[in-house]
């Protein structure tokens, strides 16, 4: 028998955190960049989702690219995901337009916490668990397993569109089991973004965003907008769902630009499937941080001690 179910991360701030998807998204600017995030899924529900995101990237001018390292840790009931990945990108410019290529290459833990689960037909008196089934295991156990991913992003003047796989070659996760071992292997997943910054006037400007995942057998669709006010303060608005089977929630969103370089941003998902019964819903919090990287001057360069220019 073969068990499938979700296994990309979902973010509500998925315009801000597309460097997770796609590593051609990363540090394409003029900025290093950190980001921060926090997510409870479906809070009120016992073992909800729980994620924790870290990613840093810095531009390599000299290679017209950049570099960066990802660190996830995702928990999920008994289940916990850790995550670290090192990105590289490079970029092609024409004219207006440009052209990014990456690939990330990574490393994924899985721990199985076998004494949480519980069976139908299992037996947990005091001291005692026996979950009927070979392939359970009844303590604590990991695995681990080498993973790869691809992406190309391109962007006419305000115009991005993005393209990306994941788990693209990602190795078999092996358990020893209760009596008898058994695999789990993350299976590719493909992501693809569309997003466009519309300024209205100085100081208003509209971010419509799109994004979609799909696994080949499921899908599931982010449509969004975000409104921006003299590049200060954000409010967007989105929804994640394409029918009645893949409605998920109606997501509301604020942001802060506190300093020129950072953005603290707060989102609340109102679950709209049957789990509204026993959620609370989704909160995510996130930190966004730029440090302006100087731009290496063309031709010789002199350096001036009495004024300490390099």
């Amino acid at each position: 028998m073969q068990l499938s179910a979700q296994q990309l991360i979902q973010f509500s701030h998925s315009a801000r955190v597309q460097s997770f998807y796609n590593p051609a998204a990363m540090a394409n600017g003029t900025d290093a960049e950190i980001i921060a995030l926090y997510r409870s899924q479906w809070t009120g529900i016992a073992g909800n989702p729980e994620t924790q995101f870290l990613s840093a990237a810095y531009p390599l001018y000299t290679m017209n690219g950049a570099v960066g390292l990802t660190l996830v840790n995702d928990v999920i009931g008994p289940q916990q995901d850790m995550v670290a990945r090192l990105s590289f990108n490079r970029q092609f410019k024409w004219k207006q337009s440009r052209l990014i290529l990456g690939a990330n290459a990574g490393f994924i833990q899985k721990t199985l916490h076998g004494d949480q689960l519980i069976t139908p037909t299992g037996n947990y008196e005091p001291g005692l668990i026996n979950h009927n089934d070979v392939k359970l295991p009844a303590v604590k156990q990991q695995a681990g397993a080498v993973d790869f991913g691809v992406g190309m992003l391109f962007q006419l003047k305000e115009l991005r569109i993005s393209l990306a796989a994941q788990h693209l070659y990602s190795g078999k996760m092996n358990f020893e089991g209760g009596n008898a071992p058994f695999a789990i292997q993350a299976p590719p997943q493909l992501i693809a973004a569309l997003s466009y910054r519309l300024k209205l006037n100085h100081s208003f400007g509209l971010n419509p965003f799109v994004q979609g995942k799909s696994d080949i057998n499921t899908q599931q669709v982010d449509v969004g907008m975000e409104l921006n006010y003299s590049d200060f303060l954000s409010f967007g608005l989105a929804w994640r769902g394409y029918n009645k089977y893949s409605a998920d929630a109606v997501i509301a969103m604020l942001g802060l630009n506190a300093t020129p370089g950072l953005y603290v941003g707060y989102s609340y998902d109102f679950t709209v499937s049957q789990l509204s019964a026993a959620s609370s819903g989704t909160h995510e919090i996130i930190l966004n941080y730029r440090i302006p990287v100087l731009v290496p001057s063309k031709g010789k360069i002199i350096n001036n001690p009495r004024f300490l220019a390099f």
